[in-house]
């Protein structure tokens, strides 16, 4: 608030004002009116003084007491179509992790430079952040920055040019992040790392090795490498289906790029798993793979469907059973544990999705593709099985996965019917890990979904742009921004001691929108115990209803500070 004085004929008119921004515009409300100074005069020697003093013991007494709001509306109000009709509480948060890695200092320590276009950092943010919170396209974040805790002043055509910047500097901000990771929680635990493959991401047109700067437009997907905490490090493209030896690469390289002693792999799909599993053996690894059940041996299938061995939880929801068995393969022998989980929820969303996808198989596509959501149960690659999850935090279904028997791509099989009934539900895994409990080794396994979806490869992302980029290009800026906005929610995910799985997290930022009042106020109604978890994880003030833009963007700092400096 502050002073302020009107001529009128000749006086001046006191009355105490405060000012707002509204619609890109700054606006003035009138607090109290005090009036003419001539008239003032006669009680206070100097009125302008007085006044001036009490309008600032009025600012002091504001910001101790934290005084009531008050905003009038008329019953017919209209919405006023230049102002900001959300802001994104979430999306300030995902943010202010985003800053703790280090990435707004990283492109703001850059800007003018060669190679780095304006507002590059800008742009960056805004595609990591929402990446953060959902899958969405580019011209879709662009489209939502009116919302963004920051100004961004870029057109459509600028964030596309922006793209060769980020695919050139992709190593240097990865280790800048590493480096502000160590910084803020210290050095990472190098007794083991974890390598998982997410499921293919697009079609590939060739293979690959698994470099790092591989050409883009000849990869499947990528392979994300965590250390100890399950915290990421860097990644690799992969082709979509590696062989034994790139398996083995893949394991040398996390050991590398993390000084652990030993890798486990963790993936959906291999060309020979028994040659991939005898040569992660050979050198010392381990590995957590998933295996489809339509294709198992009648052996495995009736150990599965047996309901000797299972334990099961108190409401009988969930059952989970195990044993310990050997792999041969290469004259070698590994010994293994297989697994297996059921679940009703599971069973249930199987069925009723074959359902659904016989119903679909009968009415032809009314565009000239073939729709991912068309194809047939048992036929769903892994990335779209993954999907169809994603929002349950659960892992994916068994009987929604991929064959990976030699004759799993091939058309004469197409007509194969789908799994038994009382397969629905079941999980199976095989893993080295043969000491660590059940449920570790299903919750290592479960966040593969999580990678599939940030991951996957919007056809609307690489449709024809606004300004032409290469495909390689977008390919790898594309992995980066979602690389960085897995990074930051793996962070804040462990900051919240893991209590919640990263589709909750997801949607409650997701929710976490204020809806605009007047005068710059923005309220927020949504509340649970995942938000309130989230606010406190990032130290800023738990269920607030009321905030303006500018105490979203001091509380950005504030929680960055928090973030950098928790224990």
């Amino acid at each position: 608030m502050h002073l302020k004085k009107t001529r009128r004929n000749g006086r001046i008119y006191l009355s105490v004002v405060q000012n707002y921004r509204e619609g890109g515009r700054t606006r003035t409300k009138t607090i109290e009116s005090i009036g003419y100074v001539d008239t003032l005069g006669k009680t206070y020697s100097d009125p302008i003084a007085h006044f001036q003093a009490y309008v600032e013991s009025l600012n002091e007494q504001r910001r101790a007491q934290n005084p009531p709001i008050e905003l009038r509306f008329a019953a017919d109000s209209e919405i006023d179509p230049d102002h900001v009709a959300s802001a994104r509480w979430g999306c300030a948060i995902a943010l202010a992790y985003l800053d703790a890695l280090g990435v707004h200092d990283y492109f703001d320590a850059r800007a003018g430079h060669r190679g780095f276009p304006p507002h590059a950092g800008r742009i960056f943010e805004l595609l990591a952040s929402e990446r953060i919170i959902h899958v969405a396209s580019k011209r879709e974040s662009w489209e939502r920055r009116a919302s963004f805790p920051r100004p961004c002043n870029f057109s459509l055509t600028e964030v596309y040019q922006a793209l060769p910047c980020f695919a050139a500097h992709d190593e240097g901000l990865i280790r800048a992040m590493n480096a502000a990771y160590r910084r803020i929680r210290g050095s990472r635990r190098r007794a083991q790392t974890y390598v998982v493959l997410s499921p293919a991401a697009f079609a590939e047109t060739g293979d690959v090795a698994s470099a790092h700067k591989a050409a883009a437009s000849q990869v499947g997907g990528m392979a994300m490498i965590l250390d100890e905490d399950t915290i990421p490090v860097s990644y690799r493209f992969v082709s979509s289906r590696p062989t034994p030896d790139e398996f083995a690469a893949l394991a040398r390289e996390a050991r590398r790029d993390t000084g652990a002693a030993r890798a486990v792999v963790i993936a959906s799909r291999a060309s020979d798993i028994e040659q991939t599993m005898a040569a992660l053996g050979a050198q010392g690894d381990g590995f957590i793979f998933y295996r489809p059940l339509k294709s198992a041996v009648p052996e495995l299938q009736s150990w599965v469907d047996d309901p000797q061995g299972y334990i099961a939880t108190q409401s009988g929801s969930y059952k989970v059973k195990s044993r310990l068995t050997s792999v041969n393969a290469s004259d070698a022998t590994v010994p293994v544990k297989e697994l297996v989980l059921w679940g009703r929820d599971f069973a249930q969303r199987t069925r009723l999705r074959r359902t659904n996808a016989v119903e679909q198989r009968s009415t032809p596509p009314e565009t000239g593709r073939e729709d991912a959501s068309l194809a047939p149960v048992d036929q769903l690659s892994v990335t779209e099985a993954h999907l169809v999850d994603s929002r349950s935090g659960e892992p994916p279904l068994a009987s929604g996965k991929a064959n990976t028997s030699k004759d799993a791509d091939d058309p004469r099989h197409s007509h194969r019917a789908a799994p038994p009934a009382d397969l629905d539900g079941y999980l199976y895994l095989v893993t080295s890990e043969t000491k660590q409990p059940e449920a570790v080794i299903f919750h290592l396994y479960r966040e593969i979904w999580r990678l599939a979806e940030p991951f996957q490869v919007l056809e609307s992302d690489f449709s024809p742009s606004p300004y032409p980029v290469s495909h390689d290009q977008h390919i790898q800026a594309h992995f980066l921004i979602c690389y960085t906005a897995f990074f930051a929610l793996r962070l804040l995910r462990a900051d919240m001691g893991w209590r919640y799985n990263a589709a909750q997290v997801a949607d409650a930022l997701l929710r976490m929108e204020g809806a605009y009042l007047d005068e710059n106020w923005f309220l927020f109604s949504y509340r649970s115990d995942i938000t309130d978890a989230i606010e406190e994880a990032a130290g800023v003030d738990v269920a607030r209803r009321l905030r303006t833009p500018p105490e979203i963007r001091r509380d950005i700092a504030r929680a960055r500070s928090h973030i950098e400096h928790s224990e």
